[in-house]
Order: C-alpha cells, then sequence, then structure tokens
C-alpha cells in the first residue's frame, strides 16, 4: 500500500483514510495510487468532493425543503460522496449507478459516516428508472455530476422519465455539472470556449488539447461516445425539451445565488471577477429567465 496522501481537507480520520484508500486502490491500476495523478485523485474522491457535497449543495437543498425522512433518488451516485452527504442530512436515498465499482467506495464511506442503513445501493442505467422505480417513490430526485457523462439521448429520456416520476410539489435537482453556455470547459479539457464547439468539432480540436488521454480517446472510432462520457455541458435547453416545457416556470432555486446571499463580501468580490462579469452579461442577455441557468456550473432546483 503506498504511503497516504497529505490531504488538506480530511473527512475521515486515519483509520478511515486507510480503509478508504485501500477500496480506491482496489479500483484502479496497480501503482496508480502512487502517481501525482493519482494521488490527487484520491484526495478529490475521498475527501474533497464529501467536504463540499456537505457544504455547498446539502445547505442549499435543507433551504428549499426538509432532507429529514426526504425519499431521494440519486442518479449517478458514484462514489457515494453525495449520497452520504444527503444521508447525513437524513435523506432516505436510492442511489443508482450505472458502475458497480463506485459501490466499492461508497459502501464503507457509508458505513464510516453511520448512514449505512438509510441507502439503498442500485446498479443499472439512468434511463431505465421509469421501469425500476414508481412514480411518486421519491420527493427529490437529483442528478449530481452525472448529466454530463450522458449521451444527448440518454440525458432527454432519463430527465423525461426523472419529470414523469415526480408527484406536484417534487423536485428536480441538478448540480455540480458544467453549464454548456459557460465561457470555460473546467471539467474536461479546460480549454475556452470547448463547450461551445458542436461534437463533431471538439472531437477534431481535441488534438489541441493537452488533458492526458482525452486526445487519443477522440482518436478511437467511438470518439463521440467517448466524448460524453469524459463530459459535455449541459445547459437548460436539454431541460426544457425533456419536460417539454419552459424549465424557467419550474424553476426554484440556484445554489451560486444561494451562496452568494449567505457571503455579501463573496459576492461583492465574486462580481468583480471575469466570471462574475461573464454571468452578468449572460443575464443582460435573456433577463428574463433565472439566474442559476447562467452560472458555470449548472446548481438548480425545479418543483414539478
Amino acid at each position: 500500500m503506498s504511503e497516504e496522501p497529505a490531504f488538506q481537507i480530511q473527512v475521515f480520520d486515519d483509520a478511515g483514510s486507510a480503509r478508504m484508500l485501500e477500496a480506491f486502490a482496489s479500483i484502479n491500476a496497480p501503482g496508480y495510487l502512487g502517481s501525482p495523478a493519482g494521488m490527487a485523485a484520491a484526495r478529490a474522491e475521498i475527501h474533497e468532493r464529501q467536504h463540499w457535497f456537505r457544504e455547498r449543495y446539502v445547505p442549499w437543498l435543507a433551504s428549499i425543503r426538509s432532507l429529514q425522512h426526504c425519499r431521494v433518488l440519486e442518479i449517478g451516485s458514484g462514489g457515494g460522496s453525495s449520497t452520504v452527504a444527503l444521508s447525513e442530512a437524513g435523506a432516505i436515498v436510492d442511489a443508482l449507478d450505472l458502475d458497480a465499482g463506485g459501490q466499492t467506495l461508497a459502501v464503507p464511506r457509508a458505513e464510516l459516516c453511520g448512514v449505512r442503513s438509510s441507502i439503498t445501493f442500485h446498479v443499472g442505467n439512468a434511463t431505465e428508472i421509469a421501469e425500476r422505480f414508481n412514480p411518486g417513490d421519491h420527493e427529490i430526485i437529483c442528478y449530481l455530476a452525472s448529466l454530463e457523462h450522458m449521451t444527448f439521448e440518454e440525458r432527454i429520456h432519463s430527465l423525461r422519465s426523472a419529470w414523469q416520476l415526480l408527484q406536484p410539489g417534487g423536485l428536480l435537482v441538478i448540480a455540480d455539472t458544467p453549464n454548456r453556455l459557460w465561457y470555460l470547459d473546467d471539467h474536461t479539457t479546460f480549454e475556452k470556449f470547448f463547450h461551445w464547439l458542436p461534437d463533431d468539432v471538439a472531437t477534431a480540436y481535441a488534438a489541441r488539447t493537452a488533458r492526458a488521454g482525452f486526445a487519443a480517446d477522440m482518436e478511437l472510432p467511438d470518439a463521440a461516445l467517448r466524448l460524453a462520457r469524459w463530459g459535455r455541458g449541459v445547459s437548460y435547453h436539454d431541460i426544457t425539451i425533456a419536460i417539454e416545457d419552459d424549465a424557467d416556470k419550474y424553476y426554484v432555486s440556484g445554489e451560486w445565488e444561494f451562496r452568494r446571499q449567505r457571503n455579501p463580501d463573496y459576492a461583492d468580490w465574486w462580481a468583480t471577477t471575469t466570471d462574475g462579469q461573464f454571468h452578468k452579461m449572460l443575464r443582460q442577455l435573456a433577463p428574463t429567465l433565472p439566474a442559476g441557468f447562467f452560472e458555470s456550473e449548472l446548481a438548480i432546483c425545479l418543483r414539478r
């Protein structure tokens, strides 16, 4: 076992960290954890993501409705960072992910945090939720860092099913999802304007990006699918197409707005940055649409 990385944000104690590192190493290539990239990935997956879901997204959702005994369907639960954060706030979670490997991290995470009994893990496709669950089973259906990894067809199919599964008053939550309208792709390529490129142009331009492994994947026969799996921006247009109505009619709240309201000093500083100025320009171009549609990431809640 490699020496444990030094974590700036540490969610677990030393024993818990060691257990999570062992699980992380088991689902990655031998030696990966000992590399700088592996250490950074472990730090993000084990500690940082859970910290930020606790600090950012859970307080925001709790400001919209109580999570105590709230029935939540999380689509694309991965390693359980968001699943556990929701459960710690009192939610009863059905956690669905296509990759069973995510449970290798998610199960010990839930056990270490004392919420295993409030989580049911499922292995399945996001497009199958209408077959797996019944209308009204859940009061919240959420996509946390998952929609961007679907093809357009998968995304629309899953969102449409989720909307139909919600009863009136149910919440659709999309968060930690790169916004197609934003000027910088800080998810996949770290290139400016990459979100705006059509898929065929993005695939052809990949050779000029610096992301390790990305350019090579875009030379393979299934490049279009691989592009989706790496992650593409999503915008309010996808939601409108999926629910067959204007998404802004159902908008309740955005996490970025919530955060700025809680921290006026941060809001004042942010307004002077390039991001703040770009956001302002987008809002001026479409002043009737909610501010949450124009952040660098979608972190929005819609009520059925």
